[in-house]
């Protein structure tokens, strides 16, 4: 069964991100700043995602590894990184007539899609806090082909 994930937006602001608002009238400083929370994704048996790119802005996210924040329903947390096999990063790039960048938001977008995948089989964290991606599915081979930068 593919997973689906539901898209839910915290309600607090995390003080972490900053998302600049900025006032005509007022000059850019830091009560012009305005915290947004992160974008959380929510798979049917109850585990959140948050990119940790949108929690730590300095964050890069590449071909060579993701890195998520997890919280399973009762609360628990865990820093999940999530990394791909040489061999699935070659067939990718073979799928393309077009070049992909080390850090396209594709890498994120399919780490994401297998981390949500993995918890809704699993129902349980990745052991150490690491996912390898070592086979992609057909899904991810046409995504690759069609992904725009």
């Amino acid at each position: 069964m593919r997973n689906e994930l539901v898209s839910v937006a915290r309600g607090e602001p995390n003080r972490g991100m900053t998302n600049m608002t900025v006032d005509e009238h007022e000059p850019l400083n830091s009560r012009s700043i305005k915290a947004s929370p992160p974008i959380e994704f929510v798979t049917y048996n109850g585990f959140v995602i948050v990119r940790l790119s949108e929690l730590q802005p300095f964050t890069v996210d590449s071909e060579s590894g993701c890195g998520f924040l997890v919280r399973q329903p009762s609360g628990e947390e865990c820093h999940v990184s999530v990394a791909f096999e040489t061999t699935v990063v070659a067939q990718i790039k073979s799928q393309r007539n077009r070049h992909l960048s080390a850090t396209s938001d594709f890498w994120l977008t399919l780490a994401e899609e297998h981390l949500a995948s993995y918890l809704w089989k699993h129902n349980h964290f990745p052991a150490g806090g690491h996912l390898v991606i070592s086979r992609l599915s057909g899904h991810d081979l046409a995504l690759a082909a069609r992904w725009r930068d």
